[in-house]
């Protein structure tokens, strides 16, 4: 073995790839929860499962540095047999934790939020569907860690004498698993956009989310890669130097969390962006949201409007505090301009506008002279 093969090492490469990705996902999931929590006030379960996911990809990468210092990056066959029983058995805790437990949760998260998009049973059933094979194939997967070798330990001590699945049995069961990933990230993709194009917002807005969504294809670009690496691997394989199958399925997980964290954003760069939908959103009364917040706002505005009392300085219904908004305003409706000018909508609908003034219109066309409410309002902010 020569000098510099032995001092060849990729762990530079390794680490500042993982550890770039890493944190930039962990900062993109505190401005998230920030967003949810301080700003929209709209916390969901969807929050808690990313938090989750997140842990699970901190611990991930702890082991990914306990294994910088025994081995990881250098090539197999200068690995003394001891620093090898550490590098596996932390490879083992990582896989686990990160790999399987860690996906689960990022991708029950996105589910979770996509539910409360739902406006149709299609949707909703077709969500759960995948709930329930995603917790199926994920735990299946776990259960094969602790499963491939008798006894345990023979998954990463070799002189454990245990009788262990052969190699193509785990290239296998891994390719089976990584199929289930990409299915399950195209899913997640596709389903809601059809949802989100019809949902009560500006037109940019809707752009801006499907386009972030589309970020998921950067998850299965990582597991298609990866896929590669599994067909490809044998018992000659050094993964230690090349670390190419934990390499890319950290990096899935990690624009995972991106993906699914940067649409709730919006709060935060809508105004940057231009896409704050208060100056030119429609709210539709007795929507079929199923957020807190959209059923209280349509319960409250359909009685101002009845008795015909709402404040006409600020435009904030009561007096009271103005209520949070939920993540997006998601309602549904049809739009027939760029900037979702509303066609159809189910009652008393009302448009936020510059100016500085209401008006409220009565029906004179007709002998009934119908009261529909207030038909534009504005939002005064002084800062």
């Amino acid at each position: 073995m020569s000098t510099a093969y032995a001092a060849e090492s990729n762990l530079p490469t390794i680490l500042g790839v993982l550890t770039t990705f890493f944190f930039l996902s962990i900062i993109v999931v505190g401005l998230r929860i920030y967003s949810r929590v301080v700003i929209a006030r709209a916390p969901g379960i969807d929050d808690g499962l990313i938090i989750l996911a997140a842990i699970c990809q901190l611990g991930q990468w702890i082991v990914i540095l306990i294994q910088s210092r025994h081995g990881l990056g250098r090539h197999e066959s200068t690995i003394s047999a001891a620093e090898l029983i550490i590098y596996n058995h932390a490879s083992f805790v990582g896989n686990i934790v990160g790999i399987a437990i860690g996906t689960m949760f990022l991708k029950l998260s996105i589910a979770a939020n996509l539910l409360r998009l739902c406006q149709q049973r299609w949707f909703t059933l077709a969500l759960w569907v995948l709930v329930v094979i995603i917790i199926a194939y994920e735990m299946v997967g776990t259960l094969f860690f602790f499963l491939v070798c008798r006894p345990m330990s023979g998954s990463w001590d070799p002189y454990a004498g245990a009788k262990c699945s052969s190699t193509e049995t785990i290239v296998i069961f891994g390719l089976v698993n990584t199929s289930f990933n990409i299915i399950t990230d195209v899913a997640l993709a596709i389903l809601p956009i059809p949802i989100i194009w019809r949902l009560n917002m500006k037109k940019s807005v809707r752009l801006y989310l499907v386009g972030i969504l589309s970020l998921g294809y950067l998850a299965v670009a990582m597991d298609i890669v990866k896929t590669y690496y599994q067909e490809t691997y044998t018992v000659e394989t050094d993964e230690t130097y090349t670390f190419s199958l934990i390499f890319y399925g950290f990096l899935e997980d990690c624009i995972g969390m991106t993906a699914a964290s940067v649409p709730m954003l919006k709060p935060l760069v809508g105004r940057v962006l231009g896409l704050n939908s208060t100056r030119d959103t429609y709210y539709p009364h007795g929507s079929n949201s199923n957020t807190p917040w959209s059923q209280g706002r349509s319960q409250h505005n359909a009685s101002a409007s009845a008795s015909g009392g709402m404040r006409s300085h600020g435009g904030r219904p009561g007096g009271g505090k103005r209520a949070p908004p939920d993540m997006y305003e998601l309602d549904e409706r049809e739009t027939d301009s760029d900037e979702g000018a509303s066609t159809q909508s189910k009652a008393f609908p009302y448009r936020h506008e510059p100016g500085s003034e209401e008006n409220i219109l009565q029906d004179s066309a007709n002998s009934n002279a119908r009261r529909l409410g207030i038909t534009k309002t504005t939002e005064v902010r002084v800062v």
